[in-house]
């Protein structure tokens, strides 16, 4: 038995003789990262968030419903979260886009949509608090003086949601309130 000992090691030292690079280890570990692929620059440079001024002239407009500009805001955040959230995303799968010239314009791309998204967000949060705090308004139907809903209760639980802020239990407990007081009267048509 001793005898085939030494030869058994002898046999093992020489299968055993490449080790494995740090290289080797992290190629087979991030091969298979993710199913999806990355993506080029040339789809994140159609990416852009330089239409939000546009977007947020649009909600502001007072010839729409108030239904239809808490849509248009909302709309707009949902548009512009994506977007930001695919700079991240690009980001974060190749780390070295952000130390490339082309990077430079990523960076400063990805800084226009988190500060496009963060402009939206602080307006959606005051138009919709106000819509929370002032939730109906007077209307005259057939001759009647009517209190109606400003804008959609649906539609303001919705951008509570979106906005995740951190009284949304209190914001929705109000719009509750208000779509209790108000019954089912259907929001109003025109702007203040």
């Amino acid at each position: 038995m001793r005898p085939a000992t030494p030869a058994l090691v002898l046999a093992l030292s020489f299968g055993c003789a490449h080790e494995v690079t740090p290289e080797e280890r992290l190629d087979r570990a991030t091969q298979n990262v993710s199913p999806r692929q990355a993506l080029s620059m040339s789809d994140l440079t159609r990416n852009r968030c330089n239409d939000a001024g546009a977007g947020l002239l649009r909600a502001r407009a007072e010839n729409q419903t108030e239904t239809e500009r808490l849509q248009g805001y909302v709309g707009l955040y949902e548009s512009l979260k994506k977007r930001t959230a695919v700079y991240e995303d690009a980001i974060a799968r190749n780390s070295d886009l952000a130390f490339t010239t082309t990077g430079n314009e990523l960076s400063a791309a990805r800084d226009v949509c988190v500060q496009a998204t963060a402009d939206v967000h602080s307006e959606l949060d005051r138009y919709l608090r106000d819509l929370v705090a002032h939730p109906s308004t007077e209307e005259i139907r057939g001759g009647a003086s009517v209190m109606v809903a400003r804008a959609d209760f649906e539609l303001q639980k919705r951008a509570v949601a979106t906005l995740g802020a951190d009284d949304r239990d209190a914001l929705n407990e109000r719009i509750n309130a208000s779509q209790l007081k108000l019954g089912a009267v259907p929001p109003a048509r025109k702007t203040r």
